[in-house]
């Protein structure tokens, strides 16, 4: 072999050396990006409150219309000071976490049955989907005629608003589940309530926790529009009495708040949702 050859093979193996090719690991891939993305959603975040600021200061809408974002921070720290936040808070979770429990205690049983019986599907569907399209605040007269103005009323409104989307998303859960799984339990001697209990509603189980994360949000929105009507304690009592005396930061914090707390129990439910299925393609534990 000649010395160019030779020299030109070295510098090759050389270069090789100095730039190796290595895969990316997509572990870190997805880290970055994740990290990344919320540098950019808290970036947003803190220019939009930089805005807003210098708007509320700048005296070019009174502070009933657009207050600004220091005032509903002193709000909050007023209303924390007196008490009346926390007590506006505990109420308001307790109403969401009973009304979204109960929802789900009544939803995923009933989601299973007609997603598995075809005589349950043609007896309880048509009902469903008569009522699934009332939105849960058009009950709210009745339900005040029934149960009369305090928590029963509520509690009925937030469990409806959190029913329905873990119901159609259990129903559709059972329904995709893979047959073959379900015949080969059969192969093996499994009886009918074995193959709901160990196969169908466990394989079920990631699309009705896609309902749930829904169903939060809902229960939120309808638990506040129910406090301002039927009850004295909550968010949603506290957004009102600040309307009447024009309190704008009021209004702003609690409304600030609601979409904080919904937030924190999404985030919780993706969380234990990736705890419980991280088996399952496209859940990723945060």
């Amino acid at each position: 072999m000649s010395s160019q050859s030779q020299a030109a093979s070295a510098t090759k193996d050389v270069a090789s050396l100095a730039s190796p090719t290595q895969e990316a690991d997509p572990a870190q891939v997805a880290r970055t990006a994740r990290i990344w993305g919320n540098v950019r959603i808290y970036g947003v975040l803190t220019g939009l409150i930089v805005v807003w600021e210098i708007l509320g200061k700048s005296g070019l809408f009174e502070p009933i219309i657009l207050p600004a974002f220091t005032d509903v921070l002193k709000s909050v720290w007023v209303n924390a000071v007196e008490g009346d936040l926390f007590l506006a808070i505990g109420w308001s979770c307790y109403r969401v976490f009973m009304g979204f429990g109960l929802g789900m205690l009544l939803a995923v049983p009933l989601g299973v049955a007609i997603g598995w019986s075809r005589v349950c599907e043609d007896l309880f569907n048509p009902i469903v989907e008569i009522l699934r399209p009332i939105p849960p605040l058009a009950w709210i007269p009745l339900s005040i005629i029934w149960l009369g103005v305090g928590f029963k009323s509520v509690l009925f409104i937030t469990t409806l608003g959190s029913f329905f989307p873990i119901l159609v998303a259990t129903i559709a859960g059972v329904r995709n589940v893979d047959r073959r799984m379900i015949e080969f339990a059969r192969t093996l001697g499994a009886s009918t309530g074995q193959i709901l209990l160990k196969v169908v509603i466990p394989a079920a189980m990631p699309q009705t926790f896609v309902g749930m994360r829904i169903a939060v949000g809902f229960s939120w929105m309808v638990v506040v529009a129910a406090e301002m009507i039927s009850v004295k304690y909550g968010l949603g009592w506290l957004i009102w009495k600040a309307r009447f005396s024009f309190d704008t930061a009021t209004v702003m914090a609690g409304m600030a708040i609601i979409g904080l707390l919904s937030v924190l129990m999404t985030k919780a439910m993706i969380y234990l949702e990736g705890m419980l299925f991280s088996w399952k393609k496209g859940i990723v534990k945060g």
